[in-house]
């Protein structure tokens, strides 16, 4: 049982690096020990096909790509447990509204606000912040207690009861059968212990900056179990984790945590590995803008031309501008639109203008976005039928 930390700045090969040892493992032993690879949910196909195209295997057996979910199943299908039935989505948002209505009598700040549109998906919200970092209904109940000592003022003490009130409606509606979208976690930290399969595994944690309350208890219990836990940390120093402002403070911190459940436990900890090459930025001018992102004041640099800077009058001039640079990187540098890419923040405000503007120059474009079901049309002929 060891944890080892492999850090970096972004680009310097950490995931390439787990990735090959990954492979020279399943190369030397293909049907040796388990190797899991876990990383959030957005990474598992990504990472998934990297392991099975960049490198010279056709196939994984001895190793699997997975997230924390997916590991509490293979889990819980090992050791019992598997039989709850997971309620999330409308289901879960059906049962709380249900529950405030029940309760709607016994509120003190919430009995007005109950029947208020979106205020269901604002306790959703909260419930599952609440559940992620292992807050139940005795822990409300405690942080109603010291707020009576201390005199807290009355709309928060109100608060905190009706919350105590909705959380522990929610863990009896629960019960034994049935779980939230976050009760796989506590599950399968209990259920580590009894598992052959992991007492037998690598494991490798990829992707994250930060755990939450439940996942840092995973991640203890995994260091327990497992042969070995390698986790990878987007970060420069330790000394990241004192300074606030520290553009690595939070994965500096995570470090620090990590390796204070580790001592704490009396698991080894292995010197850190980290990586300082940079690997994936080509360009001089890419490189010189990571390295100096957070130097103040920067030093300055001649560009080579691989970034421009482009200033426009408003936000329609811009998409313009944009599309006409697509068009003519298409038409005049043999690129393909599948080559492209456009990352912006504010997708309430651009997506429209994207939507709109591109067509004009004949683009065809893909908006990565989640959208409702409520006025599918699909989910619409099911209401008209029922009516």
């Amino acid at each position: 049982m060891s944890l080892r930390i492999v850090t970096g700045r972004s680009g310097t090969g950490k995931t390439t690096f787990i990735q090959e040892e990954i492979v020279a493992e399943v190369e030397k032993q293909p049907m040796g020990s388990p190797i899991f690879l876990i990383v959030p949910d957005q990474m598992s196909f990504s990472a998934e096909y990297d392991m099975t195209h960049d490198y010279n295997i056709t196939g994984l057996i001895r190793a699997q790509v997975t997230t924390f979910k997916r590991l509490a199943w293979r889990v819980l299908q090992e050791t019992g447990g598997i039989s709850r039935k997971e309620v999330n989505g409308f289901g879960y948002r059906m049962l709380i509204r249900k529950l405030l209505e029940n309760h709607k009598e016994e509120f003190a700040l919430f009995r007005k606000a109950a029947d208020k549109r979106g205020f269901t998906s604002e306790m959703e919200r909260l419930l599952k912040e609440f559940s992620r970092y292992s807050l139940d209904s005795l822990a409300l109940v405690n942080l109603e207690e010291s707020f009576e000592q201390v005199d807290a003022p009355r709309t928060l003490k109100d608060k905190v009861h009706d919350l105590q009130i909705l959380v522990q409606a929610v863990e009896e509606s629960l019960g034994t059968a049935y779980v939230d979208s976050e009760g796989y976690y506590p599950l399968l930290t209990a259920k580590l212990v009894n598992s052959e399969i992991i007492r037998q595994s690598d494991i490798y944690i990829d992707g994250f900056t930060a755990f939450t309350t439940r996942e840092f208890e995973l991640v203890g219990e995994l260091l327990k179990v497992a042969k070995r836990v390698t986790i990878v940390l987007p970060m420069e120093a330790e000394a990241d984790a004192d300074d606030e402002q520290a553009l690595f403070y939070q994965s500096a911190r995570t470090c620090a945590r990590l390796k204070e459940i580790a001592f704490d436990n009396g698991i080894e900890v292995e010197p850190i590995k980290h990586c300082m090459h940079q690997h994936r930025f080509k360009t001089a001018d890419l490189q010189h803008i990571e390295s100096q992102f957070e130097v103040f004041p920067p030093s300055p640099k001649v560009s080579d031309g691989s970034v421009q800077i482009i200033e426009a009058a408003n936000r329609h001039s811009e998409i313009h501008a944009i599309a006409r640079q697509i068009q003519h990187l298409t038409q005049n540098e043999q690129m393909r639109y599948r080559d492209i890419a456009l990352l912006y923040r504010q997708p309430d405000v651009y997506d429209s203008l994207i939507s709109t503007i591109f067509p004009q120059y004949d683009i065809p474009f893909f908006v990565s976005q989640k959208k409702p079901m409520l006025h599918h049309p699909l989910i619409e002929l099911s209401r008209s039928d029922l009516h």
